[in-house]
Parts: structure tokens; C-alpha cells; sequence
């Protein structure tokens, strides 16, 4: 959680107090630029609440603010301080998961599991000021590249997102080009 200071203020988001996309992107960059000294592999989750302007619709804003709010406490539950969490746009949170794999093929499993938990803790129903609702997520994944500067990185991820909202059959997929190919 960021301090209280004129800089969190403008860097967090004012609902979930979550980083926003401006943080996120600069966390990234951090990443990215340590990578070379660290070799820590990282996937960028991008998660998507699906249907949540029909929810809004069909329920209140108020209540749409209330599920974003539980989205955001959940995923803060159970990552705690050590992933780096935020709040990149309307109904879309970002997940930094370190992997512990350093290939492509040995890291599916890891993105396979990561990409389960994730559908299984926001799938969980909420209550709340008499409503009631199940979310769907889909999830896009985009492998940290060290040619990739932070705002590649996060569009090979949005990418990814498009391509799991394209699939009916599948809550997740992997980015591994280069966005920019």
C-alpha cells in the first residue's frame, strides 16, 4: 500500500488504493531494467472482469465500486505485499507473479497454475448490499523479455487479453512475441 503523500495520491487509484497504470508502468521498468542483474523471472497478468458493464447496469454503480473493491481485497489477501498488484483501467487488474521457471516450456506449468489460482479466487461469489454476483475472468500473460521496455511488456500482456476474450473455451493465454513484431 502506498504512503499518504501528493505523489500516492496521483499514483494510486482513488477506489482500491492500488497502484495505478502511471505506477505500474514505472514498476515495470524497475523490472525490466533489474533483470539483467537478477535473472528473476516474471509473468504480467492482466486479469479482466467479464460482463462488468452489464453488471453495473443490471445492479448500481455503487454495487459495481463494492465488487471492484472485493476483486481488490482479495487479490490483495492472498498475494499479500510481495507481488506487486494494481488497478490499470476500469475492470482490468495487473498481477506481477514471479516464475520460477527459465524457459518458455518448463514456465507453461508455472502460467498454468498461476493463471487457475487466479480464476478460482475471483470466481468465488460476493454478496454484498443485498446483491449478488459471479464473476468470470479471462486473464492474458505476457513473459518478461529484457528487450522489452515496460509499456511492450504490459501491451504483449493486453494482447494476450484479447486473445482469451476471443476464446470461449479457454479463462487465460500467453503472449511470447514481441508485441511489436
Amino acid at each position: 500500500m502506498l504512503e499518504s503523500t501528493p505523489f500516492a495520491a496521483k499514483a494510486q487509484d482513488p477506489l482500491t488504493k492500488l497502484a495505478n497504470r502511471a505506477l505500474y508502468l514505472n514498476t515495470l521498468e524497475t523490472v525490466v531494467h533489474s533483470y539483467n542483474e537478477t535473472k528473476l523471472r516474471f509473468g504480467l497478468f492482466l486479469i479482466n472482469l467479464e460482463n462488468f458493464k452489464q453488471l453495473n447496469k443490471s445492479t448500481s454503480y455503487h454495487f459495481g465500486d463494492l465488487v471492484l473493491l472485493h476483486v481488490a481485497e482479495r487479490l490483495q489477501q492472498h498475494f499479500g505485499p510481495i507481488y506487486e498488484l494494481a488497478r490499470v483501467g476500469g475492470n482490468e487488474f495487473a498481477v506481477l507473479w514471479p516464475l520460477l521457471a527459465t524457459g518458455e516450456d518448463t514456465t507453461s506449468p508455472d502460467l498454468s497454475i498461476a493463471a487457475t489460482q487466479l480464476f478460482n479466487l475471483i470466481a468465488l461469489p460476493i454478496k454484498k448490499s443485498g446483491y449478488h454476483c459471479e464473476l468470470g475472468i479471462k486473464i492474458g500473460v505476457c513473459l518478461l523479455d529484457p528487450k522489452l521496455n515496460a509499456k511492450q511488456w504490459l501491451q504483449g500482456a493486453e494482447i494476450a487479453l484479447r486473445h482469451a476474450q476471443n476464446d470461449a473455451e479457454n479463462h487465460y493465454h500467453v503472449y511470447y512475441q514481441h508485441p511489436t513484431q
